[in-house]
């Protein structure tokens, strides 16, 4: 059995498949990380106060980014990061970038969404995403990067205005999340004006 994506469905999969079958077959799951992304917390890492930054941002990285090894650590899981390359249906196998082939019997395909704008002109071109580990770092760089801006031109007490599109469950926690962030970087700063308008 071939999974391809550690998401939640790839390794919901895997778990599942080695405790029901166990030494009965051999799962094999690809993805092109060696950890699964807890995307419900994406949001956190975005808006996260007061973590230092350093080059590779890898404190806030660790916090949502679990590896492979820990989750299947005793499981009958084999784990491999590749990019797929190509996927033939009919002499059933998947070739990854590097040029390996993993011949199945039984393929699973979890490789994740992408992201949809709805038609809101102007969404695409000036969004910042918010759908992977690399947008949530981007968009907490950018928050601290308007702030030190503010402090810099002596406009602290000015409000910062930021514009969220979608109200979904991420939308949502974000703008909850970044009032309450710059209401800590004001307090910080030695002013308590408000610093952000919803």
């Amino acid at each position: 059995i071939v999974i391809l994506g550690a998401g939640f469905g790839g390794i919901r999969a895997a778990l599942d498949l080695s405790k029901k079958l166990g030494g009965k077959v051999e799962i094999t799951l690809i993805d092109r990380n060696n950890y699964h992304l807890f995307t419900p917390a994406l949001y956190e890492v975005a808006t996260a106060n007061g973590v230092a930054h350093n080059k590779y941002n890898t404190v806030l990285r660790a916090t949502i980014s679990i590896p492979l090894s820990s989750i299947f650590d005793g499981k009958k899981v084999n784990t491999v990061q590749g990019n797929i390359e190509n996927v033939d249906l009919d002499n059933k196998f998947v070739e990854t970038s590097g040029g390996n082939k993993f011949e199945y019997d039984y393929l699973i395909i979890g490789m994740g969404a992408e992201t949809s704008f709805l038609g809101i002109p102007g969404a695409q071109e000036y969004a910042l995403n918010l759908k992977n580990i690399n947008d949530a770092v981007f968009i907490n760089e950018e928050i601290n990067r308007v702030f030190d801006k503010l402090i810099q031109e002596g406009k602290s007490e000015k409000p910062a205005k930021f514009v969220i599109v979608g109200g979904g469950f991420t939308g949502v926690e974000v703008a909850a999340e970044l009032g309450c962030c710059l209401k800590r970087k004001t307090k910080t700063c030695g002013t308590e004006s408000g610093l952000c308008t919803s």
